[in-house]
């Protein structure tokens, strides 16, 4: 999951994903309620959110009140909202326990929670500062973002290069193409680019 962990996962040594490959993550196991409409799941003691604060049961919760639409906050995009119109609540029992409560009995409910669109996020920052600095349990930390860095680094780079082979060309093709004049050389021409003597980001330098 890379920052981020699920309360269980499809098992990743397994080649095909079933409700019988399905473990443990930031859960410790999970029991259904004799009906089929209770979802019980112990959680793991000792997780650390990368800001150092404590992973409780709190924080289970608020994750799943944000995705089914009932938390104050919301997220700008929430195509998950439509999985979790069985979820009646989800319940803390302590810091280290929640309960997922269902309307009708949904035994695939278990295999939602392990899909890879199911992490669990913190409660104490807002969803709008996790989009530039998410927070969460997982193997990687985030430190940075750089928007269009790359870009940006590109464009510079065939800049250079025009401005070194002392250049100035007018290129378009219908289709991607390796352009071989001597004028242009060393550049890849992408679908439908165009360089007329302004910023362009759709020429290549070749590797």
């Amino acid at each position: 999951m890379g920052v981020f962990n699920n309360l269980v996962l499809f098992d990743q040594q397994v080649a095909q994903n079933s409700m019988g490959s399905i473990v443990p993550d930031l859960a410790n196991g999970w029991s259904w309620s004799e009906e089929g409409t209770e979802l019980t799941m112990p959680l793991r003691h000792g997780v650390r959110w990368h800001d150092g604060k404590p992973f409780t049961a709190k924080d289970v919760q608020c994750t799943w009140e944000l995705l089914s639409g009932r938390s104050a906050e919301e997220l700008r995009l929430n195509p998950r909202k439509t999985w979790y119109s069985n979820l009646e609540e989800v319940t803390a029992n302590g810091d280290y326990q929640v309960t997922f409560h269902l309307k009708p009995p949904q035994p695939s409910f278990l295999a939602l929670l392990a899909s890879g669109w199911s992490p669990v996020y913190l409660c104490h920052v807002l969803p709008r500062d996790m989009r530039v600095h998410p927070i969460g349990t997982g193997p990687f930390k985030f430190v940075e973002f750089r928007p269009n860095e790359r870009r940006r680094r590109l464009v510079w780079d065939i800049e250079r290069k025009l401005i070194e082979d002392d250049v100035r060309p007018v290129l378009f093709h219908p289709r991607g193409v390796v352009c071989n004049q001597p004028w242009v050389k060393g550049m890849t021409q992408i679908v439908n680019g165009i360089y007329n003597g302004s910023r362009f980001e759709e020429v290549w330098l070749d590797e």
